[in-house]
C-alpha cells in the first residue's frame, strides 16, 4: 500500500521545465510545534503570521467552541517558544481574546487570517457585527493590544495582508451574491477611523472585484502595493491584478492559474478530494508566489491532501511544489498523523495546510488546522528568483525599442527598459557571449502595448559580458551588459 501511494504522489507531483533558474535543492520540515500542552497553540490554526525568524503568532479558530485567540511565539521550534499559557483542546470553551482600548472593547470573532509588519504589529481581519480590523503586537513575552481598530461595516472578511506603506489589503465575501472582492484601507497614519473608532466610516481607497463568483480566500499583496494577487476557492483561480490605490487595478491577463488536482483517497476514506486554492504569499526578496491548496475543512480522507504550490508571478506557472500530505505519510511512518507531544518533531499531520508566510532568511511557514500546530520549512539550494517588473503607464511607447542596461558595468543589479508599440508575446532572455541560455529575465507572455522597466539581480552569475535579447512578436533588439564583481 505504501508502495501505492507513493507512486499516487509522484504521479501528481508537478512540475516545470521552463523556468531557467531551477529549483535544485528540496524542501524539508525542520520543526512542528508539539500539538499538546507543552508548546502548541492548543487548538485549531487556521493561519500564521511572522515577524521575524522563528518570532511568530498561530491564529487559533474553532467555532464549534467559540474559541478565537492569537498565541506568540519567540524562539520557536517544537518544543519550546511559546508564550503564555492556553486551555488544552475541548476543555477551552469560549475564550475569545479582547481587543481592549480603554472602554473601547472589542472580541475576536470567527477571524480566518491574521498579517504581521516588520515592527510586530499583527493585523486581524475580525467577523464581529461591524467586520473590525483589529491590531495586536507580538511583544517580547506576550501578544498584546495595539491601540487601532479599523470598523469596515464588512462582512464576510476572509484573507488580509499589509504593503510596506501600512495600507491594508481584505477580502470580503457577500454571501447572497456568491461575490468577492479586495477592500484597500489606508494606514493608520492617514486613515482618522484607526483611531477615532465611533462614527467614523473609513474611506475605501480602492475595491477590487472578482470576475467569477465564490469566496476569496487568500490575499498576497507586493511591498509596494502595486500587484495583488487573490485566490478563489470555488472558481479553483489565482488572479493577478496590476495598478495602485490612486488610479485602480486592472487584471493581468497573462497571468492563468487554475488547480486542477484531484485525488482519490485509498486509504482512510475512498473518497475523490476536490481541493481549492487558499492562502497566498509573496516572499519578497525572490518575487516567488506560493499558494497553499486544501481541501475544505475535511478530515479523514482531507489528511491524504496537502500542497503547497510555488508560482511564477508573471504567468502562473507552477515552479516548484511541497507535498505537504506527503512529507507527513513518509516521516510519520505510513500515517498520516501525529499523536499529541510524539516524534517526530519535524512532522505535523493530518494534514491541513491553509496559509503560508515567510521570514527575512526566506525560510517558509505553514499550519495544520487538524494537526494544532504551526510549521517551519527550509529548502536545501539555493532559491531561484524572479525578476520583478513594472509598466510605466503614464508614458506613452515609442515603437519598439530596447535601452542599454543602466548602470552598466553593474554589480550586481541594473536596470532594463524597453517599449513594445503593440500588444505582443514578449520574451527578454540573457545569454553567454558565446550563445548559451543564462536565464530567462521574462518568459513568453502576452503584454499590452507600453513602456515596461525591470530590476535584474545577477549576483548568482560570474563577472563578464553578456547579451540581453528582447523579442516581441517576430521583431527582435539584442545588447551587451557587463557584470563586474
Amino acid at each position: 500500500m505504501k508502495k501505492i501511494l507513493t507512486l499516487l504522489f509522484l504521479l501528481l507531483l508537478i512540475s516545470s521545465s521552463s523556468f531557467s533558474q531551477v529549483f535544485d535543492g528540496t524542501w524539508s520540515c525542520l520543526w512542528a510545534t508539539y500539538d499538546n500542552d507543552v508548546n502548541g497553540p492548543g487548538n485549531s490554526v487556521v493561519s500564521v503570521a511572522v515577524v521575524s525568524e522563528d518570532a511568530l503568532v498561530a491564529l487559533v479558530n474553532r467555532p464549534a467552541r467559540n474559541i478565537y485567540h492569537l498565541v506568540g511565539y519567540r524562539g520557536a521550534d517544537s518544543a519550546n517558544g511559546r508564550l503564555g499559557q492556553y486551555i488544552y483542546g475541548s476543555a477551552a470553551q469560549d475564550t475569545r481574546q479582547l481587543w481592549i482600548n480603554g472602554f473601547d472593547q472589542v472580541y475576536m470573532e470567527d477571524p480566518n487570517d491574521v498579517a504581521a509588519t516588520a515592527n510586530g504589529y499583527l493585523y486581524v481581519a475580525n467577523n464581529d457585527e461591524f467586520g473590525n480590523i483589529l491590531v495586536f503586537e507580538l511583544k517580547q513575552d506576550t501578544v498584546d493590544t495595539v491601540p487601532f481598530r479599523l470598523q469596515t461595516g464588512s462582512k464576510y472578511l476572509w484573507s488580509i495582508d499589509v504593503d510596506q506603506d501600512g495600507k491594508v489589503y481584505i477580502t470580503k465575501y457577500d454571501e447572497v451574491a456568491n461575490q468577492s472582492s479586495v477592500l484597500i484601507y489606508d494606514n493608520t497614519t492617514n486613515e482618522p477611523a484607526w483611531t477615532n473608532t465611533f462614527g467614523v466610516t473609513p474611506t475605501i481607497l480602492q475595491e477590487i472585484i472578482l470576475p467569477d463568483p465564490g469566496e476569496a480566500r487568500g490575499l498576497a499583496v507586493s511591498d509596494d502595493g502595486n500587484t495583488v494577487y487573490v485566490s478563489n476557492y470555488q472558481a479553483k483561480k489565482v488572479y493577478k491584478y496590476d495598478g495602485n490605490t490612486t488610479s485602480g487595478y486592472t487584471i493581468d491577463p497573462a497571468f492563468n492559474y487554475t488547480l486542477n488536482d484531484t485525488v482519490f483517497a485509498q486509504v482512510l476514506a475512498s473518497d475523490t478530494l476536490y481541493p481549492g486554492p487558499w492562502g497566498l504569499g509573496l516572499m519578497p526578496d525572490n518575487n516567488l508566489l506560493f499558494l497553499a491548496s486544501d481541501v475544505d475543512f475535511l478530515t479523514g480522507g482531507g489528511y491524504e491532501y496537502g500542497r503547497v504550490y510555488i508560482l511564477h508571478p508573471f504567468s502562473g506557472e507552477v515552479l516548484d511544489t511541497i507535498d505537504v500530505a506527503e512529507w507527513t505519510y513518509i516521516t510519520c511512518d505510513s500515517s498520516y498523523y501525529r499523536n499529541s507531544g510524539e516524534l517526530p518533531t519535524n512532522a505535523s499531520g493530518y494534514t491541513s495546510v491553509y496559509n503560508v508566510d515567510f521570514d527575512e532568511n526566506n525560510n517558509l511557514y505553514t499550519q495544520s488546522y487538524f494537526g494544532w500546530t504551526v510549521d517551519k520549512w527550509a529548502y536545501s539550494g539555493t532559491l531561484p528568483s524572479v525578476t520583478s517588473l513594472k509598466r510605466h503607464s503614464e508614458l506613452a511607447p515609442d515603437g519598439f525599442s530596447l535601452m542599454q542596461n543602466y548602470p552598466n558595468p553593474f554589480n550586481p543589479s541594473t536596470t532594463i527598459k524597453f517599449s513594445i508599440a503593440n500588444e505582443s508575446i514578449v520574451s527578454l532572455v540573457v545569454y553567454s557571449i558565446t550563445g548559451e541560455k543564462v536565464i530567462d529575465l521574462i518568459q513568453p507572455v502576452n503584454y499590452d502595448k507600453g513602456t515596461y522597466e525591470l530590476s535584474f539581480n545577477a549576483s548568482q552569475l560570474a563577472s563578464g559580458s553578456y547579451i540581453y535579447t528582447l523579442k516581441a512578436g517576430d521583431q527582435s533588439i539584442s545588447k551587451k551588459l557587463t557584470l563586474i564583481k
